[in-house]
């Protein structure tokens, strides 16, 4: 008993506004019930095809171009706290929203509104755990975090895949409502951090606060690489949410809602169940190298979907997928976090992620028009090979970190 502890031993050692964040986005996270079944709800309840809603999905992906920035602006000069809370809860009233409007075209206009604004809070969240956080507790913390968002997960989208077809409107109020208790959590439980404050002050060093985000960058190529190399994962990711809902409907017909919800649900339950194990295992692995393997598992895990239609089969690739998302999602801040000034941090961090999500940009547009023409099923004998070559590039970028260390 005492041996199965010691892998929560890290935690409990963690700050209480760590803590209460993991809180916040359990909370948010059980009730994220729209996202993961916004393709579906374009499709069969408002009556759009494949191409228009990748359109229309790319287009709530794109929102974080500037949610993004505007985020990391923000935070960098007001603070973490406030933006957050402000941000969770506007985003949730446009999301109540959508359950009074009738026209389909407000709809979409409603729900890209609360997407994009929710959008601006995610980086502001991350700058805040690397706030609250020494450099040796970041990899325990953002892993603790990832945990959160999983715990959640692990039960929302299956209860969305049995409310989909019949109560769809509950599942919007059902996501409004905790998002608003996961802000208030933070409103409540979180203190502004002392980073911040310090960084505020140092705000009159001219040399740490008059260089532009993009030259921080440039002076970073080994960071632009990075994220660069981490377009093709997020891209290959992004097929969980768009490429593999679609198959399941076309799989398993009236069955492919719920099916797909039971997939999620095993994914969060795996990052639950293994996240913790494998933060404990990959514990003295650089992190380029843990991002190696991650490749590793998407490209196995994605690409047996080309060859499977048995249920069951399908709940096992998944494992083997999610052991890669959780190597990659515990990883890629713990390096982006190291870089940079203080006072650029929020900016590095909006940055960055808007150019490792292109990716995720791009993925529904052109996954729509690819599908149209091919057929869902082919999805994935691209997806394999896109991730053994990005895969070889981030080796080849571990390689030349060690070379400079």
């Amino acid at each position: 008993m005492k041996k199965r502890w010691d892998f929560f031993s890290e935690y409990k050692s963690l700050p209480k506004g760590v803590l209460a964040l993991f809180m916040s986005r359990v909370i948010a996270t059980l009730g994220s019930f729209v996202l993961p079944f916004l393709t579906l709800y374009f499709v069969l309840k408002l009556g759009l095809n494949e191409n228009v809603a990748g359109f229309f999905i790319t287009l709530i992906s794109l929102s974080y171009i500037p949610s993004a920035l505007i985020g990391g602006k923000l935070s960098d000069h007001y603070g973490r706290k406030n933006i957050i809370v402000i941000c969770q809860i506007l985003s949730a009233i446009f999301l109540l929203l959508v359950v009074f409007i009738d026209t389909a075209s407000v709809k979409i206009l409603f729900i890209i509104a609360s997407f994009a604004i929710l959008n601006i809070s995610f980086p502001v969240l991350l700058s805040f755990i690397a706030d609250l956080t020494t450099p040796d507790q970041r990899k325990a913390s953002y892993s603790l975090l990832y945990l959160g968002v999983n715990v959640g997960a692990a039960v929302g989208p299956m209860i969305a895949g049995l409310l989909f077809y019949n109560y769809t409107n509950i599942i919007f109020i059902g996501d409004a409502l905790t998002t608003i208790i996961a802000a208030l959590v933070v409103l409540f439980m979180v203190e502004e951090s002392e980073v911040f404050k310090n960084s505020s002050k140092e705000k009159s060093n001219v040399n740490a606060s008059s260089d532009t985000i993009l030259k921080v960058l440039f002076m970073n190529p080994v960071i632009l690489a990075f994220s660069i190399i981490s377009i093709f994962y997020f891209f290959s990711y992004a097929q969980t949410q768009f490429s593999l809902p679609l198959q399941m409907n076309i799989t398993f017909l009236e069955n492919g809602p719920k099916h797909y919800g039971i997939l999620m649900s095993i994914n969060a339950i795996t990052v639950v169940l293994l996240t913790t194990i494998i933060t404990k295992i990959t514990k003295n692995l650089q992190p380029i190298f843990t991002l190696v393997l991650a490749g590793i598992f998407y490209a196995i895990g994605f690409g047996a979907f080309f060859f499977i239609e048995n249920f069951v089969l399908f709940c096992i690739f998944t494992v083997l997928w999610t052991i890669g998302e959780i190597l990659f999602s515990t990883n890629f801040m713990v390096y982006i976090s190291s870089k940079g000034p203080l006072s650029h941090r929020g900016r590095i961090t909006s940055i960055t992620g808007i150019i490792s999500q292109v990716g995720v940009y791009l993925s529904p547009v052109t996954m729509g028009t690819f599908i149209s023409t091919f057929g869902v099923q082919w999805v994935w004998p691209m997806i394999f090979v896109i991730m053994i070559i990005s895969t070889a590039m981030m080796y080849l970028l571990h390689l030349k970190s060690k070379e400079t260390t």
